[in-house]
């Protein structure tokens, strides 16, 4: 893909990786968060951000709540992080779905190194795959 011709917004930070885990979202609407976690699959994720898939639909601009587990650690160690919703489209690949982007603001040191571990051990794997 071609990212000469993309906004610095719409610019990619990071090589995504495509695996399809499960993640919690949680809402927060002025500064409080609603009692509802979504539950979704991952679509991909990079250490800037995570596009995932949700039945619901969510605005731009709002500031969530992610968390998920860490799926290389026979441990239950839990990735938590704050974000924002970027961009949220109807799916193309899957009928009333929607696609949310979210860009990673607040993340606590653990988290970030989990998150960073997770994403090289799937990008090293996918380029020994495609060798």
């Amino acid at each position: 893909m071609n990212h000469e011709n993309q906004s610095p917004s719409n610019k990619r930070r990071g090589e995504r990786v495509a695996r399809h885990f499960i993640i919690r979202i949680q809402q927060i609407f002025s500064g409080t968060s609603s009692d509802y976690w979504d539950v979704s699959t991952i679509r991909n994720i990079s250490e800037a951000g995570v596009l995932f898939y949700s039945a619901d639909h969510y605005k731009a601009g709002i500031e969530v709540i992610i968390r998920m587990r860490n799926p290389l650690d026979t441990e239950i160690k839990e990735v938590s992080c704050h974000g924002i919703v970027v961009r949220c489209t109807l799916s193309h690949d899957i009928k009333n779905i929607y696609e949310i982007a979210v860009d990673f603001t607040k993340i606590p040191e653990e988290s970030k190194k989990t998150i960073y571990e997770i994403v090289n051990y799937f990008l090293k794997k996918e380029k020994k795959h495609h060798q």
